[in-house]
């Protein structure tokens, strides 16, 4: 008579919760797509989307800043001797296009610090995740800059309150702080609210509250940097 053979499981390790990072669906469908974020251990794709959003945002902010050059600041430009004025505009779109490639990872390194420190129950790295999501809505915000200023010939973005601010006669900073208002920013703060939703264990009325506060916040140093730097660029003119 043949005896059953005990069969002892075999000891298989565990597979970790992982939260598939997919920029497009995130941005569109943040309530579905975050859904898997609070219980993964790991967020597989972050690495290489945060370098090639930084590559992206450093080649755009070239661009727009060639693009600025031309429109505002060359026409008026008095003539700098020993310089060329397409050598010095080339230099100037380079040397931004370089430091395009840091800014937004620094913003993501500093803004997921900050929202690590309010929202504790989200780790810094969900943190950075989330934040390179919002990223990326700016780096479409400054592609779409291109055409806007290569076909409408103003350095105000067509999709913010900038073009109140301009028809209103705003002074530079109140000008500048509605530029900085756009759809896209609009849209970054949205998406940013239902995300943290997703992630955290805090309250709705937290969550809305202190986004919002850090937003406005971001709305005026954003404002006086552009106006300080704008004022700086004047200097010369």
């Amino acid at each position: 008579m043949q005896t059953a053979k005990n069969i002892e499981p075999t000891d298989q390790p565990e597979l970790q919760p992982v939260h598939p990072m997919k920029l497009w669906q995130g941005i569109f469908k943040p309530t579905s797509h975050f859904s898997t974020l609070r219980d993964a251990e790991q967020v597989k794709g972050l690495i290489w989307r945060v370098l090639l959003i930084s590559l992206l945002a450093g080649i755009f902010t070239g661009i727009t800043t060639y693009l600025t050059m031309e429109l505002n600041i060359i026409p008026n430009q008095k003539a700098i001797p020993g310089m060329d004025t397409a050598i010095m505009q080339n230099i100037v779109a380079i040397s931004a296009g370089v430091g395009g490639l840091f800014t937004l990872p620094v913003y993501m390194l500093i803004a997921a610090a900050i929202y690590t420190i309010i929202f504790r129950d989200i780790p810094f790295g969900k943190q950075f995740a989330i934040q390179a999501y919002a990223s990326f809505i700016s780096l479409i915000n400054i592609a779409i800059a291109v055409p806007s200023l290569y076909l409408a010939k103003t350095v105000t973005p067509f999709f913010s309150l900038g073009i109140i601010g301009e028809a209103l006669h705003a002074g530079p900073f109140l000008q500048a702080l509605l530029s900085t208002i756009t759809v896209f920013f609009i849209w970054q703060l949205i998406f940013t609210i239902i995300a943290i939703k997703q992630t955290t264990t805090k309250s709705s009325k937290y969550v809305v509250s202190w986004i919002l506060i850090l937003n406005v916040i971001y709305l005026f140093i954003s404002a006086a940097i552009f106006n300080f730097s704008t004022a700086v660029s004047n200097l010369s003119i």
